[in-house]
């Protein structure tokens, strides 16, 4: 064995990809294990090139964020294979550590119910998981809150910039909605921005909530009302999860679900009527 186990994420900008590496990273160090951090950067050049790493360095293992790659890939079975942050209830034949992404987006969503909101908006990028629009959903069904379809925008890229301008798009609505769910932190940070140039407070005018509790959002000028991922978890999870493939190849393949959180900070308020 090489004992080197490779971390293919799509990038470490987002800080939710840089935590997990993090914490991977120490989680290896105390099993005296060496984690090759592989970055996709969405690249297919850069995609071949790590396949080939894989095989040239004799991996023992590989720990993989799903929409990183192409499955020819992983189909392979070059060597033993645990996902992460992959959409619940796909791939079946691989050992996966998942989040609650369902019960956390409805969570959020119920809590905006909970404080008088009833025209809620919904800003997603097009890689989040469906399961977040789904919490959304059916949150809203639960309280027999009819859908509003100009309440939603769902845009390319996973930025600031797509919550910014899906932002200055809802909230110049004349029925604009009093409360925005957002599937990221970021995208929630582009909103704030654009409520700001419309001169809209929140969460006086507006509630906002994001997901992931990236560090930044508890920093804001006002503080961000988030989901929180369990990050050392998913990291600890999916490295025991690899580290009992390795030793039993054979085992049956098991799923992790882990529960969100719901951080109430300042975004959010009673609706204003």
């Amino acid at each position: 064995k090489s004992g080197i186990i490779g971390i293919i994420l799509p990038e470490i900008k987002h800080s939710f990809y840089s935590e997990i590496f993090e914490e991977i990273d120490e989680i290896c160090l105390e099993r005296e294990l060496i984690p090759e951090l592989l970055l996709t950067e969405f690249n297919q050049f850069r995609i071949d090139g790590i396949k080939k790493q894989i095989i040239y360095q004799k991996m023992d293992g590989i720990i993989l964020a799903y929409h990183t790659l192409d499955f020819s890939f992983i189909n392979e079975k070059t060597c033993p294979v645990v996902l992460i942050d992959v959409p619940d209830g796909n791939f079946e034949n691989f050992d996966k550590v998942i989040i609650d992404n369902l019960e956390g987006a409805k969570e959020a969503v119920r809590y905006l119910i909970e404080i008088g909101h009833r025209k809620i908006g919904f800003i997603s990028d097009t890689v989040t998981t469906k399961k977040r629009f789904d919490g959304y959903r059916d949150a809203l069904k639960e309280k027999n809150i009819e859908i509003d379809e100009e309440l939603i925008e769902i845009r390319g890229g996973r930025s600031e910039e797509v919550g910014y301008q899906a932002g200055l798009k809802l909230l110049s609505k004349k029925d604009r909605p009093t409360a925005i769910f957002c599937v990221n932190d970021l995208i929630a940070i582009g909103l704030l921005r654009a409520s700001f140039e419309l001169n809209i407070k929140v969460p006086e005018q507006l509630s906002i909530i994001g997901f992931d509790d990236i560090p930044v959002s508890r920093y804001l000028p006002i503080p961000l009302t988030t989901v929180s991922q369990p990050i050392k978890d998913i990291a600890r999870e999916a490295v025991l999860l690899l580290i009992d493939r390795i030793k039993n190849p054979e085992k049956p393949c098991v799923t992790k679900k882990l529960k969100t959180s719901l951080i109430i900070r300042k975004s959010t308020s009673l609706v204003n009527t």
